[in-house]
């Protein structure tokens, strides 16, 4: 009889059914929303534990649900790190030259150590046992021991073939103990001093954590395995808003409108489209034009007379606190 015929090649078919899904649910806890991010090392007590409920409840919902949950918190520095980062220059262009100053040497230490300080606190306000009787298991982890910049500006962990080997082997791959088998487990990471092949050292920031988990898991899915990320911000503004509403500057009498939509693209550029859902805040106009385009080259406004009050209105301004490192609300949205 003839042979039997080969077997077909590999389907490239995007609508084969996955064998299984994983969820994989980030949510980054910004500095500010838990910290005073004005005063030095200074903990928002209240705000942290009113987070730490809503992400115990949420958290123990999602993994007793499914076992292929992934629950990630990224915590930033607010004042316990940003502070003492830019007093040392780790937020300079130049700061490589200084990898031979003790003080830039001993700043990048003390920033380390401050969010690691952080980083406890909000651990055991996660493990806390409340009213809910949600128990949660935090795996914290420290990325400046592993997490490195190369000469390309891309990040490598030591020791692992992709940043999701690392979260797995850290976590989600350990076989649940008697005593952590009814908590719900999560990967407790935050922003922190990383080697950089470029420039001696540089903040890897928690919105860059969360990117780079984010394509990780991405670009790992295969065909018998679909994976649905999800990206959460919780900060301490009342929300995105095209100019600061309690500033004071150049700008403040143009209208202030809150950004409910935003889209953005791969080269830097975000968009953020006509809303036509009422304010609860008074003072808020929404946008009447069908979309207000921010262009990451163009951030500041340019002080000419041909720049007249139209084109200023269109223009999005992006604000960061004076001892910010590591680009405020901007970074978050191109992260996104």
């Amino acid at each position: 009889p003839p042979p039997p015929p080969p077997p077909p090649p590999p389907s490239d078919d995007i609508t084969t059914t996955p064998t299984s899904t994983t969820f994989l649910t980030i949510v980054k806890l910004g500095g500010r929303s838990i910290t005073d991010k004005s005063t030095y090392e200074t903990l928002d007590k209240t705000a942290l534990e009113k987070c730490s409920i809503l992400l115990q409840n949420a958290i123990s919902k999602k993994t007793k649900k499914n076992e292929n949950e992934r629950v990630i918190v990224i915590h930033g520095a607010g004042s316990f790190g940003h502070m003492s980062a830019k007093r040392c220059g780790l937020g300079d262009e130049d700061r490589k030259l200084k990898m031979t100053s003790s003080l830039f040497l001993d700043g990048c230490e003390e920033t380390r150590r401050s969010v690691q300080k952080l980083n406890e606190l909000v651990c055991e306000s996660l493990e806390e046992e409340r009213e809910n009787k949600v128990k949660v298991e935090c795996v914290r982890r420290h990325l400046g021991d592993a997490w490195r910049f190369n000469e390309k500006g891309e990040v490598d962990v030591l020791g692992y073939a992709s940043v999701k080997e690392y979260c797995e082997a850290h976590c989600f791959s350990a076989s649940p103990t008697s005593s952590s088998s009814s908590k719900s487990l999560l990967l407790l990471l935050h922003g922190d001093v990383v080697e950089d092949a470029t420039h001696g050292r540089s903040i890897l920031s928690g919105d860059r954590i969360a990117l780079e988990i984010a394509k990780a898991y991405a670009l790992n899915k295969t065909r018998d395995q679909r994976v649905v990320i999800r990206v959460v911000f919780i900060t301490g503004a009342r929300g995105v808003f095209s100019r600061d509403p309690d500033g004071v500057d150049a700008d403040a009498d143009l209208p202030c409108r809150m950004l409910r939509k935003i889209e953005t693209t791969i080269d830097g550029e975000w968009t953020c489209v006509k809303d036509n859902l009422k304010s609860d805040i008074e003072d808020i106009a929404y946008a009447t034009n069908d979309s207000l385009r921010y262009n990451a080259s163009s951030s500041e406004h340019e002080n000419n007379d041909n720049n007249n009050k139209r084109k200023k209105e269109e223009q999005i301004s992006a604000t960061a606190c004076s001892h910010d490192v590591t680009g405020g609300i901007l970074g978050k949205i191109q992260s996104s």
